[in-house]
């Protein structure tokens, strides 16, 4: 199996999981089914089922419990940030960039009104005009953060859609 094949069937099993938490509608602290089950229900190999548990858990996705399973984890109390932030932070324009959009987000929450907040973009056109808006801002970190939203907001629609 290349690694295009492993990429794609663990994105597959990563998909499956969401899929199963929403269908049976776990919350924080439940219990998903074991490796084992994982396996006969996606007809994968147990080893490419522990390597996306394992992905999902560095994340904060999951928890695993030495002796009693797997569980969904509270998504507020995963430490991911505190992890990246030694890494990402080390260059001085990161840095400021942190602080230009955490400032942008402080004031944009004192003004903020979903009354008379535009709305939200629905058009693959409007998306691909607001996409070049975004990059013309001088703030790298700015753009990805409105790219990774725009992402999980069309995901989240084709999701719904489904």
């Amino acid at each position: 199996m290349n690694q295009e094949e492993k990429k794609k069937m663990f994105l597959d099993i990563v998909e499956h999981l969401q899929h199963m938490v929403q269908e049976l509608e776990l919350q924080p602290g439940d219990r998903l089914p074991s490796e084992r089950v994982l396996t006969d229900r996606l007809q994968v190999g147990r080893s490419s089922v522990r390597e996306a548990l394992r992905a999902l858990e560095l994340l904060g996705v999951i928890e695993t419990k030495r002796g009693e399973g797997t569980f969904l984890s509270d998504p507020t109390k995963h430490r991911l940030v505190e992890l990246l932030a030694a890494f990402l932070l080390r260059n001085p324009t990161t840095r400021q960039e942190v602080s230009e959009v955490k400032c942008l987000l402080e004031s944009a929450q004192h003004t903020y009104d979903p009354i008379s907040t535009p709305h939200m973009i629905t058009s693959d056109d409007e998306l691909d005009k607001m996409d070049k808006k975004m990059q013309s801002v001088d703030n790298r970190l700015l753009y990805r953060i409105w790219k990774l939203l725009a992402e999980y907001e069309t995901a989240a629609k084709k999701a719904n859609h489904k």
